[in-house]
């Protein structure tokens, strides 16, 4: 696993993408949120990027060797049954949402799980798409496909080795409620969750805030005087609704080589972890 180049596409065409993927993702977190145990944060509906098949994966099913998982690329939705190696597909290209979360009811049932378990309310709201009403998929540009899956496949490559040098950093995940793939370091702990210190680190495809794919790295509780943060070599300090560092893929594509870009994007999420740690 290594840092893949990432290339000069359209943001836009980039962005109608992303919404798409963003609502696809929600239904490999459906099976995990229906058929494993109830969890107050949400983990059981979070993905994971499995780094063999560059794939966003839901967590087994009720302990078994069963997931479900989303092909960026390919774009389809893919049933896997690990210990026996067999798997069910599902090309979302031209086909609804609801098609999609029909035939995973139905794949369930072929495969001894209950359908009936698997619902489509979730604990949050995620922008209403016009996939979630009824209008098909479409798979038009396949370059901006491949090109959000290298962003997450470079992500998922940065956050790992950055978690296994950081102390008190968590799995790394993807979560559909905003699509983002993070670490979470806890810095200090405190019984009051709102009160323990802790810095988020990870990449989001785009969102609200940036219509674009960023790296950022943001505190909690966010500092009293921001004023106090040091100046960033790459990126910046982002301080509308949310506070906390962020590297915009424009900053990134204007590297050239690969090594660079990689170099950027670990010198961005050094300085801010060092920076906002000494203000925790």
């Amino acid at each position: 696993m290594s840092w893949i180049e990432i290339k000069n596409i359209s943001i836009e065409e980039l962005s109608k993408t992303r919404k798409q993927i963003h609502q696809a993702a929600q239904l490999p977190a459906i099976t995990g949120r229906c058929l494993n145990p109830k969890d107050s944060g949400d983990a059981f509906a979070a993905l994971y990027w499995d780094n063999e098949q560059n794939v966003l994966s839901s967590q087994p099913w009720e302990k078994s060797s069963f997931r479900s998982i989303l092909s960026i690329s390919d774009f389809e939705l893919v049933i896997i049954e690990e210990k026996k190696g067999s798997n069910d597909s599902f090309k979302l290209n031209g086909k609804t949402y609801d098609e999609a979360f029909n035939w995973l009811k139905e794949k369930l049932n072929s495969h001894g799980f209950e359908g009936d378990k698997l619902n489509k309310s979730q604990p949050y709201q995620i922008p209403e798409y016009p996939t979630a009403k009824g209008e098909p998929f479409k798979q038009i540009n396949n370059a901006t496909f491949t090109e959000l899956q290298n962003y997450f496949s470079n992500a998922a490559f940065v956050l790992e080795n950055l978690m296994t040098k950081q102390k008190g950093a968590s799995e790394v995940l993807c979560w559909p409620h905003h699509f983002d793939i993070a670490t979470l370091i806890t810095i200090e702990k405190n019984p009051d969750p709102e009160k323990t210190k802790t810095i988020g680190v990870g990449l989001s495809p785009g969102d609200e805030s940036y219509n674009e794919p960023y790296f950022y790295v943001s505190p909690w509780p966010y500092p009293e005087n921001k004023n106090d943060v040091l100046k960033l070599d790459h990126g910046h300090w982002h301080d509308k609704g949310w506070f906390g560092g962020v590297l915009t893929a424009t900053e990134i594509i204007k590297q050239k080589d690969i090594s660079k870009q990689l170099k950027i994007a670990e010198i961005f999420i050094e300085k801010a972890i060092h920076n906002l740690k000494n203000l925790l």
